[in-house]
């Protein structure tokens, strides 16, 4: 009777070593950046206008996709809900918040207007808005608290009156912030490089 219940312990023993050991573990995040691209029914002149009404196929959605660097470790959602309509002002930087449980959520501060350069017939407009990006689950140092921007980019081919095609890129460098192992190591080489002044101290005395 003992005997069954340790083998069937050790099977359980087993497969729950061989499930721990299959799971796969959380990547953590260093920095990288994804693509944004966005639809909308705005015609007026993309120079002098702010503000921009989302649209098909999905209205509030902006699409996703060719991430780089820690981003290209994980699955990515293919769309991020928006504010409607998207607007280039200060006032109207909570228009690019994005919150999604896995990947993690964007808080923008502020929008700063780039400038415009002569595109074709029309004219492109460049927009850089910057905030916080907060981790989500999918990664291992989640909640942690990185900056992060957008820089959208606005183009009106044909000039006032026809469509007007935005992108962006959203990027979140590494975080500055030493993580509890790093300062631990780092104490230890600071108490060491002490101690061994410490003695040449003595020794020359």
């Amino acid at each position: 009777m003992s005997l069954s219940r340790g083998i069937a312990g050790a099977v359980a023993a087993l497969v729950v070593t061989t499930g721990a050991a299959l799971a796969t573990p959380l990547p953590m995040y260093s920095s990288g950046s994804f693509a944004v691209t966005a639809f909308t029914s705005t015609k007026t002149d993309v120079t002098t206008t702010t503000s921009f009404v989302l649209t098909s196929p999905t209205p509030n959605d902006v699409f996703i996709g060719s991430p780089s660097g820690s981003f290209a470790m994980i699955s990515l959602p293919s769309t991020l809900g928006a504010t409607t309509p998207l607007t280039f002002t200060t006032a109207g930087a909570s228009s690019f918040d994005f919150t999604d449980a896995g990947l993690g959520t964007f808080t923008a501060t502020s929008v700063t207007f780039g400038g415009k350069t002569p595109s074709g017939k029309g004219e492109s407009v460049t927009y850089s808005v910057v905030g916080t990006f907060t981790l989500g689950s999918d990664w291992k140092n989640a909640g942690a608290v990185l900056s992060a921007n957008e820089t959208w980019s606005l183009t009106q081919t044909g000039g006032p009156g026809t469509s007007i095609s935005m992108s962006a890129t959203f990027a979140s460098p590494a975080s500055t912030v030493p993580e509890p192992a790093t300062l631990t190591l780092l104490g230890a080489g600071l108490a060491g490089i002490g101690g061994f002044r410490l003695r040449r101290k003595k020794k020359s005395a």
